[in-house]
This record gives C-alpha cells, structure tokens and sequence, in this order.
C-alpha cells in the first residue's frame, strides 16, 4: 500500500512572547494523492486514492525558570482514504509528544540593541499512545506505535516591524508494532513576517518555505520502496493578537515533490488554532 501515514502534529513555527504560558487548540488537514501499484490482488491499472489526514490538537506551553519552555500535544486524528469504488477511514486519538526546549539567547528586552533575536534548541518524545489495529497497513495507522526523538533549534531574528525565524527538527524513529520502522525525517523552514499593529490588534502576516526530507521505512529491517522522499513547501499565514488571544492560520503548497518512489502526491496543507496566554 502506498499512502502518506501518521503525521507529525507537533510543530511550532513562530511564538512570540517567549515568557509566557498559553494553552490553545489547532485544526490541521493535509490532502495527498496515492496511486497503487499493479499487485496480484489488483492486477489491472493502477489505482488512485485521495487522501485527507485531519489532526484536531490540544497544546500548550509552560515556562520555568525563565529558560525552559516546555511544550505538551495531544492530538485527535482522522485518515481517509477515498477510491472510486471504496472509502477507507481510521481515526481515534493520536500520540502524545512532549517538547523541552532552552533558551540559549534573548535579547528582547534589551534597549541597546537594534536587531532583537532569540535562539533556542530543544529535545522532544513521542509516545506510543495511539491505538493499533492490526487489520491494517502500517501506513494507514492513525500512529507509529513507536518511542520517536527529536532535536530542534529554533532562532527569531526582528528588526523594528520586520522579523525572520528559522528552525530546524530532526527525528530519530524507534521501531513499532509489528518491527515497522519509520525513516529518520528532517524538517528545515524559515519565514520572513511583518509585524504591524492596528489599534488594540497586533497582525503578523507571513511567508515561508519548508523542506521535509524522510528516509524510507523498514520492516523488519527489509526496505520498504513505496515510501520516504522530499518536498519543498511554500507557504503564506497570518498571527492576530488580540489582549491574551491569538488566532492562527496557514496554507501551504508544494512547489516540488517526489515522495513515496513518485506514487504520492502532496496537495494543499492547512492549519488554524487559537492560545489563550498567561
């Protein structure tokens, strides 16, 4: 089976107000387009599928000790997978992932210098708390099933109105039930924002590029060949801040591909949320 798998849900891309806790709530929907390769079971043409995987997420951030910032995600997922003849659906709760993440640099709060800046780097976990269904496709399961670990670094530079963040996650995969094993993924993006206030509402719209790159999985250390590959990403949102609201939304499109050996196709990705900060 060749489609697009569990996704990861635990991004951050820019937020401000380093020194303050928020708790909010994120929708997120990302389209693909699979072709199925001739197989014994389907011996005729190949066999296209849309594909929509939707992640409602409950998340938040805490600081301590005015350095470290841990994050928390708690996602609810729902896949489908839509043939001519056949819908395919999987969904339930997804996998619990913590962040931590230290503040090597801010200077923020500093009246001397003109260019502010923040930098950080973090490490990370997800658990293996979704459910398995043993039915089913390693690839249409709503997690991995495994202990995954990443690293991050995160760095925000803003002169006057103008801003440019970049970051950078890597994620070393465990293996998951049946020995799957998802490719290792790096993920690097960076955008520039303008940050512009009007009355009592602060408005900061941006635009970025993201590149995503996975290896191909392994089951039982056997290579799997529909999977893994690369995109870059182009991508337009906008923060509005409002008193202890912030209200987000972001499109993304990519400008190319070649995932899953040339059998999937990434379509439109998109995100909104709301935090309350505290």
């Amino acid at each position: 089976d060749v489609c697009s798998g569990p996704s990861d849900a635990s991004s951050m891309g820019i937020l401000p107000q380093f020194q303050r806790n928020f708790i909010g709530i994120r929708y997120s929907c990302k389209c693909f387009r699979s072709t199925q390769p001739k197989s014994i079971l389907f011996p005729g043409n190949n066999r296209s599928a849309n594909e929509v995987t939707q992640i409602g997420e409950l998340w938040g951030r805490y600081i301590f000790r005015k350095r470290f910032q841990v994050y928390a995600f708690l996602p609810i997922q729902k896949f489908t997978q839509k043939f001519s003849d056949s819908v395919f659906t999987n969904k339930g709760f997804g996998e619990l992932s913590l962040n931590v993440n230290y503040m090597i640099l801010n200077t923020g709060d500093s009246i001397c210098d003109r260019f502010k800046q923040a930098l950080f780097i973090g490490v990370g976990v997800k658990f293996p708390s979704a459910n398995y269904r043993k039915s089913i496709s390693d690839l249409m399961q709503i997690g991995s099933g495994s202990v995954d670990a990443t690293v991050s670094i995160n760095h925000t530079l803003r002169f006057a109105k103008y801003g440019f963040m970049s970051e950078g996650t890597y994620r070393f995969n465990g293996s998951g039930y049946g020995d799957f094993k998802y490719g290792k993924k790096l993920t690097i993006s960076s955008k520039i924002f303008l940050l512009q206030k009007i009355k009592k509402v602060s408005v900061l719209p941006n635009f970025g590029l993201t590149w995503e790159y996975s290896a191909k999985s392994r089951h039982h250390e056997i290579i799997q060949w529909n999977t893994g590959g690369s995109a870059l990403l182009s991508g337009i949102g906008c923060d509005v801040f409002y008193k202890q609201l912030i209200f987000s939304m972001n499109a993304q499109q990519a400008v190319y591909q070649n995932l899953a050996d040339g059998y999937l196709t990434s379509k439109i990705r998109m995100t909104a949320g709301v935090r309350l900060s505290f």
